[in-house]
């Protein structure tokens, strides 16, 4: 009993904290160190996520949890120090914990499927290594048309909602919620800092042609190469490798160590080209995600390797506002069409399925891949659902397409399953959100369809704004799936809807 009180208790304390920091703090806060401006602002926030799914046919299922999913803590500091008008030092700290390894760890149905085991439990309870506790850290200089930033720091190309396509610079971390946490928000919070050089020259006045005020901005990274998170034995690890019962799997991982060897780079440049903003970019770095292929079969046991692969990648976006549109949609402001396409060469892929690993047959396969979106933004008036506000409304349509793909065997997006990698996907999107109550409520839905399987998910959510620094959110995410897609694409989460609620304060 008083393990379950103490356990309780964990729950109010960060909101006790925050209830006092509300009262010393009336805003983000300026100090002077050493005759500089320190700037500091940020939020502490707890989260609440419950089980919400009712697929019994799913249910059961190793990866399955009922009652309490996470208790989420989170102090978040952004810090800026400027030298002088050109240099700014940046630093955003953030401690992150999840209290339902303590609250859970009696819980019968958390041991029987190994949830918070070892290293799990290490990773996620708290989290206190380097390189998350210092999240981003960079020296920014900025004169004239220079900008130059050095450091820790992430680099977000392309603009597509929902789903990644030029956006490949950063990894994500998928330890918690997947790929659903904050796929509404633009990554920010998931997407994986690297330490990585940035120089972006604009050519102010200057016209190249049709091209107005050109821009090139490099990108290097010297070798810091990481791999998307998604540690093993969490309720959000996906679904294992589709294996006969009686065979164990034995996985070595070639992680790239941190060498100059590994090193990173691309470019990209931008410009408006008759009232259109468009980016092309190249990047040449390894893919985030492993390629997984067998080294031997030995007394029941399979041993595989993953391994991280190189990759060229091409990147072309545009956006345009469409003139003379705002009647037609009854807004304020002209809709905006927006492109975005990217091209890999080589693109690794698994082909062979268990058993035919076993008598030594090709496992690998490397295709040009293209990939492709066409999304469409507006804000519209829709009077008998918000008579007062605009609705943003966001609609987005992906196709992706493998060249040359094979017509005796087919590719796989993960070894030893049957989700297959199509020579064409499809995908489209939709956001919306708007405002109430002189912008204190504000909803918000993201929906994610993938055509080729008939999977999909969407994600609602209320935020409210009261006053200047409480952000309460409610929200959830449902994945939906017929019950033989739980491997393939979003199925992998089919049994691990959720409902969440969380209480942040912002200074």
């Amino acid at each position: 009993m008083y393990k379950f009180k103490h356990r309780i208790c964990t729950l109010f304390l960060l909101p006790l904290i925050v209830l006092l920091l509300s009262v010393v703090t009336s805003g983000a806060m300026d100090f002077s160190v050493f005759g500089k401006n320190l700037n500091v602002t940020g939020y502490v926030s707890q989260e609440l996520a419950f089980a919400a799914h009712h697929d019994t046919k799913v249910a059961g299922r190793y990866y399955d949890e009922p009652g309490l999913h996470s208790a989420y803590r989170t102090v978040y500091i952004d810090s800026t120090l400027s030298l002088n008008q050109d240099i700014q030092i940046r630093m955003i700290n953030r401690y992150m914990g999840d209290w339902a390894f303590s609250i859970k760890e009696d819980d019968g149905s958390w041991r029987d499927r190994r949830f918070g085991d070892s290293d799990v439990r290490k990773d996620l309870h708290n989290e206190t290594n380097f390189h998350e506790v210092v999240r981003e850290l960079y020296v920014n200089y900025m004169h004239n048309n220079l900008n130059v930033r050095i450091g820790k720091q992430q680099i977000a190309w392309g603009e597509s909602d929902g789903l990644r396509l030029c956006d490949i610079i950063n990894p994500l971390d998928l330890s918690r919620e997947g790929p659903f946490r904050d796929s509404d928000e633009g990554y920010e919070t998931t997407r994986i800092p690297l330490w990585l050089a940035r120089i972006e020259y604009t050519f102010s006045d200057m016209h190249l042609g049709p091209i107005d005020e050109p821009a090139i901005e490099f990108v290097f990274n010297p070798g810091d190469v990481r791999q998307t998170r998604s540690p093993s034995d969490s309720i959000w690890q996906p679904h294992a490798a589709l294996l006969p019962t009686n065979i164990k799997l034995s996985i070595k991982d070639d992680n790239r160590d941190k060498k100059f060897r590994h090193r990173e780079w691309g470019f990209r440049l931008k410009g408006n080209i008759y009232d259109t903003f468009v980016t092309f970019n190249f990047y040449s770095g390894y893919l985030h995600d492993p390629i997984v292929r067998s080294t031997g079969f030995n007394a029941g046991t399979l041993y595989v390797e993953k391994k991280y692969m190189k990759v060229q990648s091409y990147g072309l976006t545009a956006s345009r506002e469409l003139y003379g549109f705002r009647k037609i949609v009854k807004g304020q402001v002209n809709p905006v069409l927006r492109m975005e396409m990217l091209y890999q060469h080589n693109y690794p892929y698994n082909t062979a399925q268990f058993p035919e690993v076993l008598t030594g047959g090709d496992e690998l396969d490397k295709k040009d891949v293209i990939r492709y979106m066409i999304g469409f933004d507006w804000p519209a008036k829709i009077s008998f659902l918000n008579p007062d506000r605009y609705f943003f409304i966001s609609s987005q349509f992906f196709h992706y397409h493998i060249l040359g793909y094979p017509n005796r065997y087919r590719l796989q997006n993960g070894p030893y399953s049957d989700w297959q990698a199509k020579e064409n996907q499809y995908y489209s999107t939709l956001l919306m959100r708007t405002s109430y109550f002189h912008d204190l409520v504000k909803p918000q839905v993201l929906g994610v369809m993938d055509w080729t399987y008939g999977t999909s998910w969407i994600k609602p959510k209320v935020k409210f704004e009261i006053g200047n620094h409480w952000r309460p959110e409610v929200g959830g995410i449902f994945i939906f799936t017929s019950h033989n897609d739980d491997r393939r694409e979003f199925g992998h989460w089919a049994d691990r809807d959720e409902i969440y609620m969380k209480l942040a304060y912002q200074f």
